[in-house]
């Protein structure tokens, strides 16, 4: 037990406690929200996972000790943790300023998606007015953890029935919403006759005389399948339905002169198509999500999953056929915008690839502190006609890309705030070693011994804290390697 004057006085004080960030992946989810530092005012990026790191570097050892006595042991792991320590010491410098660095870029990203994602909720009333309230709650939660969690699910995951019921009636509203511009999107679904088609470039014959010559000549523009969605790619000899070239104002006008209200027309059209197949591909990456929780909590056996793996699959079939809807209007925005001199549409209509379908939450390969959620998110705008679901988990989102912010700017402040003491801990210690070194002694050989050691290590502090000064543009910015040998003096 530790003397009263060391032991930590606990009046007045409030104690939280916490679970390091390696570990906490392990629990259950009603801990990750309550005990995270992520989530947690004031403790900037800290993990709490250093003692680990120590024994990681130890395990190499492992095969070498299981053979020693306690001795021998001991005095191996003592001096390995000696030359780990001493290591740390040596390359603290370069340490600190790689962390600042990505500390930095990491706050600045942060902000930015903090700022994108409220100001797509703050574009509509409803969304101005759960922003409020959602910055309110958080706020009080910070204060007092006692209030509600905002970081914790309200809505309960929605069950195998209500996905294949959402999934029925949108094919319902697909087949009661259609258009001349959907007759493009009819040929991915092989649901076009050659009526439809004959129809189609009759019509074309009138508004867009060029087409015939250029069908004549077989110089038909062809350009690059540049989507990712894993729908098939059509060959336009191959003489299907699905295959016809529409040659559609945005197919052709940067080999042929066209009509401007003709490309306006299908401005407008493709703006709204890539809209909606943007909103289509989130309800489904939202539903399959949902779908996916569902089974892992409720269902077990060979029946229940295979029914919900079939219906996933399907949800799937969905995701893909609106990204691919999506790549296509893109594709026409494109080249339409090139010649209308439209600007400013591309931060909310961006390039769609399968990196950036992933749902709310997901880290996409990073870990909590670093994640950003993907742009398709950023972009959505709050409505009252918005599920339960999805409001919930902007919510949440919200939640979490604001206080990654916030731990990023801590730590940044954090870190200026260790780098000052550093230095100033370093000044003392080598002002220890030289009280050490200039103490009046007796000319005995041990105490000679006990100058020039003194001597010796007050250069240590001197070398460290010189490192703070390098240029890190022609300096290693990884510092010591900590497989390394220590370093000489």
């Amino acid at each position: 037990m530790l003397p009263p004057h060391l032991q930590f006085n606990r009046e007045g004080k409030t104690i939280n406690f916490f679970v390091p960030k390696f570990h906490i992946a392990a629990h259950i989810e009603s801990c990750q929200t309550q005990f995270s530092f992520n989530w947690t005012p004031g403790v900037g990026q800290t993990d709490r996972e250093a003692p680990e790191r120590g024994w990681a570097n130890i395990n190499r050892m492992a095969s070498s000790m299981k053979e020693m006595d306690p001795g021998a042991r001991s005095n191996t792991l003592n001096n390995n943790f000696s030359d780990w320590n001493w290591k740390k010491i040596m390359a603290l410098s370069k340490t600190m300023l790689r962390k600042m660095t990505e500390a930095v870029v990491a706050e600045k990203e942060h902000h930015l998606a903090l700022s994108e994602l409220e100001s797509s909720i703050n574009n509509s009333e409803v969304g101005a007015a759960s922003l409020a309230a959602w910055r309110m709650e958080i706020e009080a939660w910070e204060m007092d953890h006692s209030q509600c969690n905002p970081f914790q699910r309200r809505v309960g995951t929605m069950t195998q029935v209500a996905v294949q019921l959402e999934l029925a009636q949108q094919d319902t509203k697909e087949l009661e919403d259609s258009t001349g511009i959907d007759v493009e999107d009819a040929q991915h679904h092989l649901h076009v006759d050659s009526s439809a088609l004959n129809m189609w470039t009759n019509i074309q014959k009138l508004y867009m005389p060029v087409v015939p010559n250029l069908q004549i000549s077989a110089n038909l523009p062809t350009g690059c399948n540049s989507n990712d969605s894993g729908c098939p790619v059509p060959g336009p000899t191959s003489g299907k339905a699905e295959d016809f070239q529409l040659l559609l104002p945005s197919e052709i006008c940067d080999v042929m002169p066209c009509n401007k209200t003709l490309l306006e027309t299908e401005w407008s059209l493709h703006f709204a198509q890539a809209t909606d197949a943007l909103n289509e591909c989130r309800s489904h990456i939202r539903l399959c999500h949902q779908l996916y929780q569902f089974k892992v909590q409720h269902l077990c056996g060979q029946g229940p999953n295979t029914r919900a793996c079939k219906t996933m699959d399907a949800v799937e079939e969905h995701l893909m056929l609106s990204h691919a809807k999506y790549a296509r209007a893109h594709k026409a925005l494109l080249s339409l915008a090139r010649h209308l001199d439209r600007i400013g549409w591309e931060h909310k209509l961006q390039p769609l690839k399968k990196m950036h379908l992933r749902p709310i939450g997901d880290f996409g390969q990073q870990t909590q502190g670093t994640a950003i959620m993907s742009w398709i998110w950023l972009t959505h705008r709050i409505s009252s006609d918005d599920s339960e679901g999805l409001q919930d988990s902007l919510r949440i989102e919200q939640c979490k890309a604001r206080a990654h912010h916030n731990r990023w700017l801590e730590e940044v402040q954090l870190l200026l705030e260790e780098m000052r003491r550093t230095l100033a801990f370093l000044k003392w210690q080598e002002d220890s070693w030289e009280s050490c070194a200039t103490l009046p002694t007796i000319e005995q050989p041990e105490e000679k011994e006990v100058a020039a050691f003194a001597e010796h290590w007050k250069r240590v502090p001197q070398l460290v804290a010189s490192n703070f000064d390098f240029d890190p543009s022609t300096d290693d910015v990884d510092g010591v390697s900590l497989d390394a040998p220590p370093l000489p003096l």
